[in-house]
């Protein structure tokens, strides 16, 4: 009897102890590569993990960038993906919660993966979600969500001035839990127009010139090579700055730079067809923002080298064409005061390149998010340059069109019942801005041209439209005067001419290496004035519109130098008579007295 209990027990025992060599079907892997390290599902002759361990599910961008959700969370905005992966060997319900509503559900099977959830919803306010775990032991974690549209700078107060040919910008804005703050003044529109490329510049150890690179889709680029030389392999990667919430640090954020997207490697051989086109491989979905888009070169050596530029992506769901911004084609400054002032030179610039927007870039202090906001500056802005007509020097060349020298003042005639609301002048050039809508052109602008400071022409211009130009070409007098002695030009003599009919209004320069300096003057009656060395001459001269006839004026040669022999023969002779005298005190004196 007592053998049969025990045998009845042992029996009991083993039916509940699992069976060592108990099989199960085992899953497919799933593929995802983290780190060199292929996940699969997991196998049950493993123990059974503890379902309230949440470093066994993980959560992140992407396949290449997820984490364990007790180690950090990812912080989301506007186009990510948010995906998580379970290393559970027991089925697991998630849930996305906003508040009290149910963004998206789903179960997750043992060992499994998915996209739970993608931040599509442009009207989603920024907020603090929940995603839930529910299981045997279910548990929760907060998930920070940033809305560009709900966290942007909504108002940019600005003021323009305009001063010897630069336009001088103030600007003004909120700054609050926003830092690395840049600001871009460009005259691309926010549209970001699909015909501006990026150009990467080969490094000349590979080649030389440049590629460009133009997005088309989300996930395909074009590469034009026409303008590179050289044969080598290219690629290149967009890197992204993402943030994460540390677990268990009272809100503490980490940020880190992450590949976003890697072209595929394509051969280019300098001056080939244009636009080849290559695939872009997403390693998340691309949100709006700065990125370091780095590029790769290798040669027939083997060696890679690399150059590195930045590109602003427009925010996903935008009026944006979906290309890519070139910041290195913007007056790109850092901001680290608010309001902050900035300048642009308008001379050394066509109108076409004058800037009628401002981009401000930064990241979300509450979040890391990188963001931008775009506004039109609002400016009418417009140039009228005077020129003189093309000249001939004296030596034969041809000088011009220039603009006038610097002598000639240009202001505007009269301001009052004008729209003009800001006046410059620089290098022969005016610089206005105007208080007025497009629909108001063309207008007419009344100014002053003077020498000296006395005004001897009124022109009205006509401005046909903002960020314009236009050119005048002024009837003036090309006078040269050339000062010699002994036959050979003088360098830097003092040249005045004075008008007689503008109340002696006067201009000064000095003559070049050859002796000659020119003046570009209205034409008149004017006073020549030439001093040199202590030398001096003064003459009249009557300036026609158009070449006049060089003005000569000669000096006479310097006095020659004195011959050093002569002196060197006359110390000599006093050193001899000295010699002799002493011979004659100390000789024959002293022999005398003897």
């Amino acid at each position: 009897m007592n053998i049969r209990i025990v045998a009845l027990i042992l029996l009991i025992a083993i039916l509940l102890v699992p069976s060592a060599f108990a099989q199960s079907t085992p899953g497919k892997s799933m593929g995802k590569t983290t780190s060199g390290t292929t996940r699969g599902l997991q196998s049950p002759l493993q123990p059974v993990l503890n379902f309230t361990n949440s470093s066994d599910f993980e959560i992140g961008y992407g396949p290449s960038y997820v984490s364990p959700i007790s180690n950090e969370v990812p912080i989301y905005t506007l186009g990510d993906n948010m995906y998580i992966v379970s290393n559970y060997n027991v089925t697991v319900g998630v849930t996305l919660y906003d508040g009290g509503t149910v963004l998206k559900s789903a179960s997750l099977m043992p060992g499994n993966a998915l996209t739970l959830y993608q931040f599509d919803e442009k009207s989603m306010a920024s907020a603090l979600l929940s995603l839930d775990v529910s299981g045997p032991s279910p548990f929760s974690e907060n998930i920070t969500y940033i809305n560009p549209a709900s966290d942007s700078i909504s108002s940019i107060g600005s003021s323009y001035s305009l001063e010897s040919g630069s336009l001088d910008m103030s600007f003004n804005f909120s700054a609050a839990n926003k830092y690395d703050i840049q600001a871009c003044l460009t005259s691309v529109p926010p549209s970001f127009p699909s015909t501006s490329e990026i150009p990467i510049p080969v490094p000349p150890s590979i080649g030389g010139g440049t590629i460009g690179i133009l997005p088309q889709q989300s996930d395909t680029v074009l590469i034009d090579p026409s303008r590179a030389t050289g044969n080598y392999y290219f690629w290149f990667e967009l890197v992204g700055n993402y943030s994460y919430t540390i677990s268990n640090s009272n809100g503490g954020l980490a940020t880190r730079q992450i590949v976003v997207a890697e072209s595929d490697t394509t051969l280019i051989q300098g001056g080939a067809v244009s636009n080849q086109s290559i695939i872009l491989n997403l390693q998340t979905s691309l949100r709006g923002g700065r990125y370091s888009l780095r590029a790769f070169f290798s040669g027939s050596s083997g060696s890679i080298q690399g150059v590195s530029t930045g590109v602003l992506v427009p925010t996903p769901l935008s009026t944006s064409s979906g290309n890519w911004f070139w910041l290195g084609s913007c007056t790109l400054s850092s901001v680290t005061t608010v309001p902050f002032a900035t300048s642009f030179n308008l001379g050394a610039t066509p109108p076409s390149g004058w800037p009628s927007y401002l981009y401000i870039m930064y990241q979300d202090g509450i979040g890391g998010v990188d963001e931008y906001a775009s506004v039109p500056l609002g400016l009418s802005l417009s140039e009228v340059t005077f020129d003189f007509p093309a000249a001939t020097t004296p030596t034969g060349s041809i000088v011009g069109p220039s603009p006038v020298p610097s002598y000639v003042g240009i202001s505007l005639a009269n301001s009052s019942g004008t729209p003009i609301k800001g006046f410059s002048s620089s290098g022969g050039s005016a610089f206005l801005i105007c208080g007025c809508s497009s629909s108001s052109y063309p207008i007419k602008v009344p100014l002053s041209l003077s020498f000296g400071g006395s005004t001897f022409e009124n022109i009205t211009a006509n401005i046909p439209s903002s960020y314009s130009s236009q050119t005048y070409y002024l009837n003036f007098s090309n006078f040269y005067v050339y000062v010699t002695s002994a036959g050979k030009g003088v360098q830097n003599a003092k040249v005045e001419i004075e008008n007689n009919n503008l109340n002696n209004a006067s201009a000064s320069l000095a003559t070049d290496k050859q002796g000659y300096v020119g003046f570009y003057v209205p034409p008149g009656s004017y006073s020549v004035f030439v001093t040199d060395l202590g030398n001096s001459s003064s003459g009249t001269a009557q300036l026609s519109v158009g070449y006049n006839p060089t003005y000569d004026v000669t000096f006479p040669p310097p006095p020659a130098p004195s011959n050093p022999t002569t002196y060197l023969g006359a110390l000599a002779v006093v050193t001899f008579l000295g010699l002799v005298g002493n011979l004659w005190f100390w000789v024959v004196r002293r022999r005398t007295k003897v």
